[in-house]
């Protein structure tokens, strides 16, 4: 499902896949062309609970044409309260071996995204498989160890492209370890649904 909208939109749900809950939450904006954009707070492994999952079989089953659709609105409030309510449960445990790992991988992220980066050489300089690295991501976040660092990187940059608006974009692309200007404004079109430049106008 692809969504657009002209003006700043508050986005609040939930993904569902077969490893991973996502909770998103955040202010998107789009231009009518191009789907707005927002930032997950918090994941966690499936199943959320028994009432979690009962919830999301019946919310199945009304996609499929099967039972009465006007439980639909109540079954997905239902769904988002059950799943909000384990968010905080999850938060408020120590973290586990696997979530410690994540966390590491985040700050290593954090600390080398500026430079050029392989899956091989930063899962050795972490002591992790390559395989286990892209495994964790993809159970972690929902994406590759690719698309982890790429999305640092642009959180960097759209610091950057607010904070110096006399910054070149060649520079911000090299400074956030993008390797050329040209790569730099594709993934941020891809990512934002509007150049380097035209993004940094509508946040002034």
């Amino acid at each position: 499902m692809r969504e657009y909208w002209d003006t700043p939109t508050r986005v609040l749900g939930v993904v569902l896949r077969p490893h991973f809950v996502r909770f998103l939450i955040g202010i998107a904006s789009g231009d009518g062309n191009h789907p707005g954009t927002s930032s997950y707070v918090h994941h966690t492994t499936q199943p959320v609970d028994e009432p979690g999952t009962l919830i999301a079989r019946a919310l199945d089953r009304l996609a499929d044409g099967r039972g009465e659709p006007a439980c639909g609105s109540d079954l997905l409030r239902a769904l988002l309260r059950c799943c909000l309510e384990h968010s905080a449960r999850e938060q408020d445990r120590p973290p586990g071996k696997a979530q410690a790992t994540w966390q590491r991988v985040q700050e290593w992220i954090a600390v080398h995204s500026h430079v050029e980066i392989d899956r091989g050489g930063a899962a050795a300089d972490m002591g992790l498989h390559p395989t286990h690295l892209s495994d964790l991501c993809r159970r972690q976040a929902g994406t590759g160890f690719t698309r982890v660092v790429e999305a640092d990187r642009l959180a960097r940059a759209r610091a950057l492209l607010r904070a110096r608006p006399d910054m070149t974009i060649a520079v911000v692309a090299k400074t956030c370890g993008f390797a050329s200007a040209g790569y730099f404004t594709r993934v941020f079109r891809r990512a934002n649904g509007q150049s380097p430049s035209a993004w940094r106008v509508g946040v002034r």
